[in-house]
């Protein structure tokens, strides 16, 4: 009964209502199933209808208010709803267990929201505390990670049922669309879906998106708080130093990474002989290819002597990431060994990180030449003797011109990757003219896939790709293994491409997201031999989120950014239509070494 009124109402109550209502009329008066005008938008007919007052519902569903009543839960409904409750229940004693004081110093508790802000963590501690309390506070930062790790946890569980609702409400959405456009011959400009199916979708993404920003607020804080105690820890006299530095070096060899990484920001801030020592330890024993990257990082922020011999004896890492960073940090040493040892990388590294010793070596000494070994031995050779580091380099970092040399072209961003991952939208409106919806050009879709096959074509055999879609939800050709571009893979590829549908919502942080998971390289211990991971994404989007965990565009750039941070892969971004989020897709490729290109 009550499934049924609610579908009622979704079948006859249209945005319009006021204005109906305003007029005399019915709704039900105004609906007409052959009208493509009545086909109603599922998610801005639900906030409709949620505005409504209840006598507005009444007349919205053509009733007379005084023969109005209450629908009632079948047995059915009653035993799904029971089960409900009990579900949620039990999603609340899990939150409880992550309740309760993680540490008394602190008095830090981790809730739904953040409890003690940062004014309060500054009257607690001090400008200047002991070093007791020193040491008590980095303990508590190991603490915070395991009462966090249970939210997260619970998070990923929420994750996992908001993508199930939201395939089935994608799939609702694309079933309508064929229906309408084999009744019609032409796709429909709204769509209408179950009203269950929705309630249920939006109920799970209201929840994951508190969930997301305790997530994101609890970890803006304990950077913070790690920010703090880096001063604090500097301030410390070698006296002081015994106990803190022994907390932290135990945190150097904790089993989780992120652990890891926050006791090296902490401790690379020292400069006393005995930190130092513990950091050039840290990172002789580190196997991680993130966490070594963040400790280069850091070491290199330091700066100090032995810095270069870190870094030339890290150069022969064979993890990209960990070469990256020390490519990146060999551009920040004015040395003329910096330049021979980067000239002589450069024949060593075919792929995209020629690209990276480039603009390392343009830091360095302001000359713009293509990722060609050659020519920079023979300028080398005449300028070594009388060169000195210039002061300021002018200008942008830059690889070889787009448009010249060799490599892989996308939208016309070239690239000498050999591990690049291609991130494709297939939401609905990618099904659009390139010129507007009622512009007279080819649907965008088509102008993408014969770029990805232009793309692929370039490619060869010693290269690697892999290729994520993404529309509501987000999929990954060969569950996301980089693999060989051999002509049998590029064929399955195409084939792959060819059976996807425009459909559905923009999903861009999940999508940025899992290309990321795809880029990731797994621990020293557990690699393989073809377990490779992408050094680059191409990234193309026709428009704003508007669907996932985080739909900001802010946020979503500050997570990526972030994320990437201690992996340094390039993201090139490529906007496709008029209503594209141009200063997102700017930063992102701007913010993580990549171009953006716009295509209207």
């Amino acid at each position: 009964m009550r499934r049924a009124a609610i579908v009622s109402a979704f079948c006859v109550f249209v945005i319009v209502g006021g204005v109906a209502s305003a007029k005399g009329l019915k709704l039900r008066d105004l609906y007409d199933p052959q009208n493509p005008t009545y086909a109603l938008e599922a998610y801005r007919l639900y906030e409709e209808w949620e505005k409504l007052t209840p006598e507005q519902r009444k007349r919205a569903q053509g009733v007379n208010p005084d023969e109005w009543v209450e629908p009632t839960l079948t047995p059915e409904e009653e035993e799904d709803a029971r089960k409900a409750k009990e579900k949620r229940e039990k999603q609340r004693k899990k939150l409880n267990t992550t309740k309760g004081p993680v540490d008394r110093f602190l008095g830090f508790k981790f809730d739904r929201r953040m409890r003690l802000k940062r004014a309060d963590f500054k009257k607690l501690v001090g400008d200047n505390p002991a070093p007791s309390a020193v040491e008590g506070l980095i303990k508590s930062l190991s603490k915070m990670d395991k009462a966090t790790a249970k939210f997260d946890k619970l998070v990923d569980e929420w994750i996992e049922e908001y993508q199930q609702i939201a395939g089935q409400l994608e799939k609702a959405q694309s079933t309508f669309s064929n229906n309408y456009k084999k009744r019609f011959g032409k796709w429909p400009e709204i769509v209408s879906v179950n009203a269950s199916l929705l309630n249920g979708y939006r109920k799970q993404k209201k929840r994951l998106q508190k969930a997301v920003a305790i997530q994101q607020s609890e970890a803006e804080f304990q950077s913070w708080v790690i920010d703090q105690l880096g001063g604090y820890f500097a301030a410390l006299t070698d006296a002081e130093l015994k106990k803190p530095l022994a907390t932290l070096t135990k945190m150097l060899g904790a089993k989780d990474w992120d652990t890891r990484i926050r006791a090296a920001r902490i401790l690379g801030r020292s400069g006393s002989a005995a930190a130092v020592a513990s950091f050039q330890n840290a990172i002789a024993k580190e196997e991680d290819p993130l966490v070594l990257s963040e400790l280069i990082r850091v070491r290199t922020k330091r700066g100090g002597a032995g810095l270069f011999e870190l870094l030339k004896v890290r150069l022969d890492d064979p993890n990209w990431p960990v070469r990256v960073a020390v490519i990146r940090a060999l551009g920040e040493v004015k040395k003329k060994e910096a330049v021979d040892l980067l000239i002589a990388r450069m024949a060593k590294e075919p792929g995209r990180l020629r690209d990276d010793i480039v603009q390392a070596l343009y830091r360095l000494t302001g000359k713009r030449m293509d990722p060609d070994p050659e020519p920079w031995k023979r300028w080398w050779d005449k300028a070594r003797e009388a060169w000195t580091p210039p002061m300021v380099v002018k200008g942008k970092d830059s690889d070889s011109k787009d448009g010249k040399g060799e490599g892989v072209y996308f939208y016309g961003i070239r690239t000498s990757s050999k591990r690049i991952v291609f991130c494709i939208d297939f939401s609905g409106s990618m099904d659009f003219p390139l010129d507007g919806r009622d512009g007279k050009k080819p649907p965008r879709i088509e102008r993408a896939k014969k770029e990805l096959y232009q793309a692929m074509a370039g490619l060869k055999e010693d290269a690697h790709f892999s290729i994520v879609v993404y529309s509501s939800g987000v999929t990954a050709w060969k569950k996301g293994r980089m693999m060989p571009a051999t002509i049998k893979n590029k064929q399955a590829a195409r084939k792959y491409i060819e059976r996807k549908e425009a459909a559905g919502a923009t999903n861009i942080f999940d999508a940025l997201n899992k290309s990321l998971d795809i880029a990731t390289p797994a621990p020293a211990k557990k690699q393989k031999k073809n377990n490779l991971s992408g050094d680059t994404i191409f990234f193309l989007t026709d428009g704003k989120p508007s669907h996932g965990r985080i739909v900001d565009a802010n946020q979503i750039l500050k997570e990526i950014t972030k994320r990437n941070g201690s992996l340094g892969v390039i993201i090139h971004t490529i906007g496709v239509s008029k209503d594209q989020n141009r200063g997102f897709l700017l930063n992102l490729a701007k913010q993580n070494g990549g171009r953006y290109v716009a295509h209207k």
